[in-house]
């Protein structure tokens, strides 16, 4: 058997092996604009990051084509993680903290990504850098962006890379049984008119792509000051569903209502904060009367 072949299967066995145990934990995982995958060339998928190592595993299933997964350097030292990640040929980054002195520690990364990519490969990366439970974009590094540009000046006239922005939320994503995983794959990001301008390994072209990463991203997750929040904002969607009579609609209609309300949220703390914070205490107490009834609408 040969190395390639081996590395396919074990591919293959861990895209199960993952699989398996998502829907074993949760009840369902749904999938909207699998459409603007590309079936072949070049491509960076870019993700927010909430859960860790269910974020990887999650987009590890429901993108079909085979992923170089970038993750940080010390879950290759873990026991149980490790493994997996060596088996399907997962990329280390090392963060400033952890690199130290050494710039060829994520030299050889760039080396790496840059090959994935002239070759067709598809690289999945989580450009916040970190993991974090609020529902917040953190700021976006420009690392996904240099890898891009790096992989174009490398490969002049060949297929263009893909920059696609894919946004995860989550319905009680630490109860079993119980939660739901949303993806959102958004539209490609433009990026022609950058690497056309003449100056695509410029710092200013990287922040200008990282730019248009970040709100990209934004578009495809719904933004809250905390969880607490975000709970709230559901409850509202609840009860004016119950109230209207309204069937649950498409969830990229009901993630733009979610989106705008939070706009509009956040206009009235600066227009009328008095009166934002008398109905949002009306909110939590009857969140607190449903919750005491064992009726709470959200989790």
């Amino acid at each position: 058997m040969t190395a390639s072949t081996s590395a396919r299967m074990g591919y293959v066995l861990v895209r199960a092996l993952a699989r398996f145990l998502l829907d074993l934990f949760y009840t369902g995982i749904e999938v909207v604009g699998a459409e603007h995958v590309p079936t072949a060339g070049p491509l960076i998928v870019a993700a927010n990051h909430h859960n860790s190592v269910v974020d990887a595993m999650l987009l590890l299933t429901v993108i079909r084509r085979p992923l170089h997964i970038l993750a940080n350097a010390p879950l290759f030292r873990h026991p149980l993680i490790g493994p997996f990640l060596r088996l399907i040929g997962a990329l280390p980054v090392h963060r400033r903290e952890e690199a130290g002195d050494d710039p060829s520690r994520n030299a050889a990364l760039f080396a790496a990504t840059t090959a994935a990519l002239r070759a067709g490969g598809a690289i999945l990366i989580f450009p916040e850098g970190r993991t974090q439970p609020e529902p917040v974009l953190q700021a976006i590094r420009t690392g996904t962006a240099r890898m891009l540009l790096a992989a174009e000046s490398e490969a002049p006239g060949h297929p263009r890379v893909t920059l696609l922005p894919v946004g995860l939320l989550f319905h009680q994503p630490g109860t079993f049984r119980a939660g739901r995983a949303l993806v959102l794959i958004g539209r490609p990001i433009a990026t022609a008119d950058c690497l056309d301008s003449g100056q695509a390994t410029s710092g200013r072209v990287a922040r200008i792509l990282t730019d248009r990463l970040a709100d990209a991203l934004r578009a495809q997750i719904v933004e809250a000051d905390d969880r607490h929040t975000l709970r709230l904002l559901k409850l509202v969607e609840e009860l004016w569903r119950e109230n209207d009579g309204a069937p649950p609609s498409d969830e990229p209609a009901r993630i733009a209502r979610l989106q705008g309300a939070m706009r509009i949220y956040r206009s009235l703390l600066q227009s009328a904060p008095d009166r934002v914070a008398a109905f949002r205490g009306e909110l939590e107490a009857f969140d607190a009367e449903l919750e005491k009834a064992g009726l709470a609408a959200v989790h």
